[in-house]
């Protein structure tokens, strides 16, 4: 009985955490980018029903070291690579809201000079306390951009 009150536990967290998760709205996957460009990067928090301190960001780049990315690093081996941002993060519902958008947060970035050509690994580090218990939830969402 222990036990399956410990699964259901840890599935309430779990599914609260998933549920409070962060997306990248853009740039789109596999987007190219130049280095030295400046990219908006839009970091999106869908609507839940639970209350959400947020704290941070961290946008980082890391490139493949081959083509296709069989080799691109492994977060927890390698780390984020080059950190573009790093603060806070306050995501609002966009004014005028047409299109129903979940609250959401643009920041503008510059792509290295020096970034290796050819995919990268483009992260979004996300840190913030969430329900009543303020939960601390770190994650991370990544997309591939190929720098041209």
């Amino acid at each position: 009985m222990k036990l399956f009150s410990l699964v259901a536990l840890a599935s309430v967290f779990a599914s609260s955490a998933l549920a409070q998760s962060i997306q990248i709205g853009a740039p789109a996957d596999w987007s190219s980018v130049l280095p030295g460009e400046s990219v908006v990067v839009q970091v999106d928090r869908p609507n839940f029903n639970s209350q959400a301190s947020e704290v941070a960001v961290v946008i980082a780049i890391f490139p493949c070291f081959s083509d296709p990315p069989l080799s691109c690093p492994a977060f927890e081996r390698d780390g984020v690579g080059e950190i573009l941002y790093n603060g806070p993060y306050n995501p609002q519902y966009p004014s005028p809201n047409p299109d129903n958008e979940p609250p959401q947060q643009n920041f503008t970035v510059t792509i290295p000079s020096g970034i290796k050509t050819g995919p990268a690994v483009f992260s979004v580090t996300h840190f913030s306390f969430t329900g009543a218990n303020n939960f601390p939830l770190l994650e991370s969402k990544n997309i591939t951009l190929v720098v041209q």
